[in-house]
């Protein structure tokens, strides 16, 4: 017998029967009206949601991110993410995240920390992290904002009902349209 070189085209098993009576067993589930408009696009992301419940933070990085459990860097971004988008709504009025009031700031990271359990000596290095991607989400956002709503001349009332028409109307006089 020859040893395999590694050269050769690989062979697929011959199915067994009852693998060929499953392939051949009836039509195919007809998709219905309800699975086509619940499928998003590719390329389209999901609406942040505030993870419920409490979870303890094991490990955390030299940066200050919570990484063990693994399930816990999800929950967390996901949590920073909701809590710019929905759960505390910020004026999209305010031109950066440094301008935002260190009161609101200081609320975002009061609902962090009841939501995630963390290592004792560690607070402080994760508010750091925290404010920091809280920043950098509050700047995606108002960029999110830009691109999908005042370059194209919609309004995103249907999507951040917590947004006003004359916060909406301010920001909308700053930024310079895009024209078509």
């Amino acid at each position: 017998m020859q040893a395999p070189t590694g050269r050769g085209k690989c062979r697929r098993q011959a199915p067994s029967p009852t693998e060929e009576d499953n392939e051949s067993s009836g039509p195919e589930p007809a998709s219905t009206a309800s699975d086509v408009q619940n499928k998003r696009k590719r390329g389209q992301r999901g609406r942040n949601q505030y993870p419920e419940g409490q979870f303890t933070v094991n490990v955390i990085s030299a940066a200050g991110e919570p990484i063990e459990p693994p399930q816990i860097v999800a929950k967390f971004r996901n949590a920073i993410g909701a809590i710019i988008r929905t759960k505390m709504v910020l004026d999209p009025t305010i031109p950066s995240w440094p301008l935002v009031p260190e009161g609101r700031k200081e609320a975002m990271w009061q609902l962090l920390s009841r939501t995630f359990i963390l290592p004792r000596g560690t607070r402080e290095q994760v508010r750091h992290y925290a404010l920091k991607m809280l920043g950098e989400t509050f700047r995606w956002w108002k960029s999110e904002l830009n691109t999908l709503y005042v370059q194209k001349g919609r309004t995103p009332f249907a999507d951040y009902g917590d947004i006003t028409p004359a916060q909406w109307k301010s920001l909308f006089s700053r930024r310079p349209q895009k024209k078509l």
